[in-house]
């Protein structure tokens, strides 16, 4: 029996192995759980952006075995 294989599963073949970049979203999201927890009081939405953006990031990078150095270059864990 043939395998049908659909567009979505080439594409996550494709990039298998790479890093996962967070949906505008989930970034939204994020930037907008940030907002809250400064109890909805105005401040810098393009501050919440770049914050929600970076943590998304380094979450996925952390879940791939990545992490950044004080340089702010990834690494993989298992390097010296």
């Amino acid at each position: 029996m043939r395998k049908h294989i659909t567009r979505e599963t080439r594409r996550r073949e494709a990039t298998a192995g790479f890093l996962s970049v967070p949906t505008l979203e989930e970034i939204q999201m994020r930037a907008y759980e940030i907002y809250l927890e400064r109890a909805g009081r105005p401040g810098n939405a393009m501050g919440d952006w770049l914050q929600a953006e970076h943590e998304l990031i380094n979450r996925a990078r952390a879940a791939q075995g990545l992490e950044v150095g004080s340089n702010g270059v990834y690494h993989d864990e298992l390097s010296t």
